[in-house]
């Protein structure tokens, strides 16, 4: 056998083994190509779909603003005690404009922040002198009792 012919019997099968391997890869792609061409999906959106996300939607953006008014009446009364709580505002407004985009679950996640982080009226205690009584106690119920189980 010549050279010629050796080398042209090597590239023949390396081709082959080439169309081989991507046959054995590809078949799969160009198969679902196929009958996604022949056969194409039917998907329409139905408007009862449609106006139950929108329902959806709805209910979770009102439930997003009851929770804003709450944490938005804790931070105003927590300015109105002097404290400093413009960030905070900030942050609702923040929360808000991530509501109006759809991402309910972020926008709850900052109103919860900020709720956190309102400050709170410090309570002023009192020391308990020595010659105070303890409170009683609070009628702890005694042993129980063990049952009997009954046999079968």
């Amino acid at each position: 056998m010549t050279m010629k012919k050796l080398f042209w019997l090597c590239l023949a099968l390396a081709v082959l083994a080439a169309l081989a391997w991507s046959y054995d890869n590809y078949s799969g792609y160009l198969f679902a190509g196929f009958d996604r061409k022949r056969y194409p999906s039917i998907q329409t959106t139905s408007s009862l779909a449609q106006s139950l996300e929108a329902d959806m939607q709805r209910k979770r953006l009102n439930a997003f603003n009851a929770e804003s008014r709450r944490v938005a009446g804790l931070v105003s009364a927590a300015a109105s005690q002097g404290h400093n709580v413009s960030a905070l505002y900030e942050k609702l407004q923040y929360a808000a404009r991530v509501a109006e985009a759809g991402r309910f679950r972020e926008a709850m996640m900052f109103v919860n922040l900020v709720e956190v982080r309102i400050p709170k009226k410090r309570e002023a205690l009192t020391p308990a002198t020595g010659d105070e009584e303890p409170p009683p106690d609070p009628g702890i119920p005694g042993k129980a009792v063990k049952r009997k189980r009954s046999r079968r």
